[in-house]
Protein backbone atom coordinates (compact mmCIF):
# COMPACT_ATOMS: atom_id res chain seq x y z
CA UNK A 1 0.00 0.00 0.00
CA UNK A 2 1.34 3.52 -0.78
CA UNK A 3 0.18 6.70 1.01
CA UNK A 4 0.39 9.47 -0.24
CA UNK A 5 -0.78 13.06 1.25
CA UNK A 6 -2.16 15.48 -1.19
CA UNK A 7 0.25 18.47 -2.24
CA UNK A 8 -0.07 21.79 -0.61
CA UNK A 9 -2.92 24.12 -0.32
CA UNK A 10 -3.24 27.65 0.86
CA UNK A 11 -4.58 26.69 4.16
CA UNK A 12 -1.29 24.16 4.29
CA UNK A 13 0.51 27.48 4.18
CA UNK A 14 -1.41 29.29 6.52
CA UNK A 15 -1.18 26.76 8.90
CA UNK A 16 -4.76 26.44 9.93
CA UNK A 17 -6.92 23.28 10.07
CA UNK A 18 -9.50 22.54 7.08
CA UNK A 19 -10.60 19.16 7.19
CA UNK A 20 -14.15 19.31 4.84
CA UNK A 21 -13.27 22.77 3.47
CA UNK A 22 -12.73 22.96 -0.11
CA UNK A 23 -8.82 23.96 -1.10
CA UNK A 24 -7.17 23.93 -4.59
CA UNK A 25 -3.74 22.61 -4.70
CA UNK A 26 -1.10 25.78 -4.86
CA UNK A 27 1.72 26.22 -7.32
CA UNK A 28 3.91 24.16 -5.09
CA UNK A 29 1.15 21.45 -4.18
CA UNK A 30 0.91 20.83 -7.86
CA UNK A 31 4.82 20.57 -7.98
CA UNK A 32 4.96 18.12 -4.96
CA UNK A 33 2.25 15.88 -6.60
CA UNK A 34 3.93 15.61 -9.80
CA UNK A 35 7.17 14.71 -8.19
CA UNK A 36 5.29 12.39 -6.36
CA UNK A 37 3.82 11.00 -9.59
CA UNK A 38 7.96 10.70 -10.92
CA UNK A 39 8.64 8.62 -7.72
CA UNK A 40 5.66 6.12 -8.89
CA UNK A 41 6.74 6.14 -12.81
CA UNK A 42 7.13 2.62 -13.86
CA UNK A 43 5.77 1.10 -10.95
CA UNK A 44 2.49 -1.43 -11.90
CA UNK A 45 -0.52 0.64 -9.47
CA UNK A 46 -3.72 -1.69 -9.79
CA UNK A 47 -5.83 1.25 -8.18
CA UNK A 48 -5.93 4.53 -7.01
CA UNK A 49 -8.37 5.35 -3.94
CA UNK A 50 -8.81 8.93 -3.26
CA UNK A 51 -10.69 11.13 -0.96
CA UNK A 52 -13.40 13.20 -2.36
CA UNK A 53 -11.79 16.79 -1.47
CA UNK A 54 -10.56 18.89 -4.06
CA UNK A 55 -7.08 18.81 -2.85
CA UNK A 56 -6.56 14.84 -2.72
CA UNK A 57 -8.68 14.17 -5.63
CA UNK A 58 -6.42 16.74 -7.80
CA UNK A 59 -3.11 15.09 -6.36
CA UNK A 60 -4.61 11.04 -7.59
CA UNK A 61 -5.60 12.36 -10.78
CA UNK A 62 -1.84 13.83 -11.46
CA UNK A 63 -0.62 10.78 -10.04
CA UNK A 64 -2.75 8.94 -12.51
CA UNK A 65 -2.02 10.32 -15.12
CA UNK A 66 2.12 10.00 -15.04
CA UNK A 67 1.32 6.11 -13.96
CA UNK A 68 -0.32 4.34 -16.96
CA UNK A 69 -3.61 5.67 -15.89
CA UNK A 70 -5.03 3.26 -12.95
CA UNK A 71 -8.78 3.66 -12.07
CA UNK A 72 -9.82 6.29 -9.24
CA UNK A 73 -12.01 5.47 -6.95
CA UNK A 74 -13.08 8.10 -4.79
CA UNK A 75 -14.35 7.18 -0.88
CA UNK A 76 -15.68 9.16 1.77
CA UNK A 77 -14.28 7.28 4.18
CA UNK A 78 -10.71 8.93 4.03
CA UNK A 79 -11.69 12.32 3.98
CA UNK A 80 -10.03 14.58 6.84
CA UNK A 81 -11.59 14.89 10.27
CA UNK A 82 -14.56 17.23 10.01
CA UNK A 83 -13.26 20.07 12.11
CA UNK A 84 -16.23 21.93 12.42
CA UNK A 85 -16.18 24.94 14.16
CA UNK A 86 -12.40 24.52 14.05
CA UNK A 87 -11.93 24.51 10.09
CA UNK A 88 -10.43 27.25 8.81
CA UNK A 89 -8.67 28.65 12.08
CA UNK A 90 -5.31 28.34 13.48
CA UNK A 91 -4.81 26.89 16.91
CA UNK A 92 -3.83 30.24 18.22
CA UNK A 93 -7.30 31.10 16.74
CA UNK A 94 -9.02 28.42 18.29
CA UNK A 95 -7.26 28.83 21.52
CA UNK A 96 -8.94 32.61 21.88
CA UNK A 97 -11.97 32.14 19.96
CA UNK A 98 -13.19 28.44 21.85
CA UNK A 99 -10.98 28.19 24.52
CA UNK A 100 -13.16 26.04 26.71
CA UNK A 101 -13.49 23.60 23.77
CA UNK A 102 -9.32 24.13 23.04
CA UNK A 103 -8.42 22.53 26.75
CA UNK A 104 -10.94 19.56 26.21
CA UNK A 105 -8.89 19.18 23.08
CA UNK A 106 -5.84 19.34 24.59
CA UNK A 107 -7.04 17.38 27.67
CA UNK A 108 -8.54 13.95 25.62
CA UNK A 109 -7.20 14.62 22.50
CA UNK A 110 -7.96 10.99 21.02
CA UNK A 111 -11.69 10.81 22.17
CA UNK A 112 -12.55 14.91 21.55
CA UNK A 113 -15.71 15.61 19.50
CA UNK A 114 -15.28 18.75 17.41
CA UNK A 115 -18.03 21.19 17.99
CA UNK A 116 -20.68 21.19 14.80
CA UNK A 117 -17.31 18.52 13.38
CA UNK A 118 -16.60 14.85 14.09
CA UNK A 119 -15.70 12.92 16.76
CA UNK A 120 -11.88 11.15 16.72
CA UNK A 121 -13.22 8.13 17.37
CA UNK A 122 -16.16 8.49 14.41
CA UNK A 123 -12.97 9.39 12.22
CA UNK A 124 -11.21 6.28 13.18
CA UNK A 125 -13.86 4.21 12.94
CA UNK A 126 -14.71 5.53 9.09
CA UNK A 127 -10.96 4.71 8.00
CA UNK A 128 -11.31 1.62 9.89
CA UNK A 129 -14.23 0.29 7.62
CA UNK A 130 -11.98 1.88 4.36
CA UNK A 131 -9.63 -0.69 5.58
CA UNK A 132 -11.63 -3.07 6.12
CA UNK A 133 -13.14 -2.81 3.00
CA UNK A 134 -9.90 -2.75 1.08
CA UNK A 135 -8.72 -6.14 2.54
CA UNK A 136 -11.41 -7.94 0.73
CA UNK A 137 -9.77 -7.11 -2.47
CA UNK A 138 -7.18 -8.48 -4.20
CA UNK A 139 -4.94 -5.88 -5.07
CA UNK A 140 -1.27 -6.33 -5.56
CA UNK A 141 -0.31 -2.26 -5.21
CA UNK A 142 -2.94 0.16 -4.34
CA UNK A 143 -2.31 3.86 -3.81
CA UNK A 144 -4.49 5.89 -1.35
CA UNK A 145 -4.32 9.90 -1.47
CA UNK A 146 -5.57 11.51 1.54
CA UNK A 147 -4.88 13.50 4.38
CA UNK A 148 -2.77 13.95 7.06
CA UNK A 149 -5.04 12.58 9.80
CA UNK A 150 -6.21 9.99 8.29
CA UNK A 151 -2.56 8.67 6.75
CA UNK A 152 -1.17 9.12 10.49
CA UNK A 153 -4.35 6.90 11.44
CA UNK A 154 -3.84 4.35 8.77
CA UNK A 155 -0.33 4.02 9.96
CA UNK A 156 -1.41 3.57 13.32
CA UNK A 157 -3.74 1.28 12.93
CA UNK A 158 -1.60 -1.12 11.13
CA UNK A 159 1.71 -0.60 12.95
CA UNK A 160 -0.23 -0.93 16.61
CA UNK A 161 -3.92 -2.35 15.71
CA UNK A 162 -5.58 1.49 17.34
CA UNK A 163 -4.82 5.24 17.12
CA UNK A 164 -2.35 4.87 20.12
CA UNK A 165 0.57 6.13 17.54
CA UNK A 166 -1.58 8.36 15.84
CA UNK A 167 0.77 11.26 16.95
CA UNK A 168 4.30 9.64 16.53
CA UNK A 169 3.84 10.33 12.62
CA UNK A 170 4.39 13.13 10.76
CA UNK A 171 3.23 13.54 7.36
CA UNK A 172 4.28 16.15 4.86
CA UNK A 173 2.50 18.03 2.13
CA UNK A 174 2.87 15.55 -1.17
CA UNK A 175 4.65 12.65 1.00
CA UNK A 176 4.54 9.18 0.34
CA UNK A 177 4.64 5.99 2.53
CA UNK A 178 4.80 2.78 2.04
CA UNK A 179 3.64 -0.22 3.83
CA UNK A 180 4.48 -3.83 2.82
CA UNK A 181 2.27 -6.75 3.72
CA UNK A 182 3.48 -10.06 4.00
CA UNK A 183 1.32 -13.26 5.41
CA UNK A 184 -0.10 -12.07 8.92
CA UNK A 185 2.56 -9.51 9.24
CA UNK A 186 2.87 -5.42 8.05
CA UNK A 187 5.88 -3.59 7.72
CA UNK A 188 6.70 0.01 7.24
CA UNK A 189 8.52 0.25 4.27
CA UNK A 190 9.46 4.26 4.59
CA UNK A 191 7.75 7.18 5.52
CA UNK A 192 7.67 11.19 4.07
CA UNK A 193 9.29 9.91 0.69
CA UNK A 194 9.37 13.13 -1.39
Amino acid sequence: MILIRHGQTEYNKKGVYHGWIESELDDVGISQAEDSAKLLCGEKIDVIYTSPLKRSASTAEIISQSTENPPIIISENIKEVNFGLFDGLSYEEISTKYNDEANKWNEAPLGYHFPEGESIPQFFERIKLFLDELIDKEYKKVVVVSHDGCIKYILSYIMCGSGELFWKFKVSTGSISRISFERDFSFLISLNEN
